[in-house]
Order: structure tokens, then sequence, then C-alpha cells
């Protein structure tokens, strides 16, 4: 088997566990587009946040709010 059928096999691998794993994605959000790009872009199944709702650069509600405009499924109450 060569280099191209290993990556092949990789990828296949990859996507059957990523059907079969959550994935949450934590730390290093600055701003709610960084939790957008972990949801979609990284595929994660849920993001962790802290220290932008902890300094108030952002509540809560105003990433759940840019989330649900952007597509991302969230509990607005």
């Amino acid at each position: 088997m060569g280099l191209i059928g290993a990556t092949v096999r990789s990828e296949e691998l990859r996507d059957a566990i990523d059907d079969e794993v959550n994935r949450k994605g934590s730390g290093g959000a600055g701003n709610p587009q960084h939790m957008l790009d972990v949801l979609t872009t990284g595929h994660a199944d849920a993001a962790l946040a802290a220290s932008i709702f902890y300094f108030g650069t952002y509540s809560v509600g105003q990433v759940k709010q840019f989330l649900a405009e952007h597509g991302v499924s969230v509990r607005l109450t």
C-alpha cells in the first residue's frame, strides 16, 4: 500500500470516528466567531468558554444570539 492508500484509509477511519465521538471545544475563545468556528469548521458538538464571559467582553446571550444567527442550534431562553 502506498502513501495515498494510507491517506484514504486514515480519512475513512477519521470519518468513522467522527460519526461516533462527541467533540467538545474548550478554551481560547476571544469572541463569538471563535465559538462559531469550533462548532462548524472544527466539528465540535459543544463549546466551553469562560474568560470572555468572566471579563464581560461578551454576554452569554450575545454569543448565543450570534451563533443562532449563523445557523447553530442553541437554546435562547
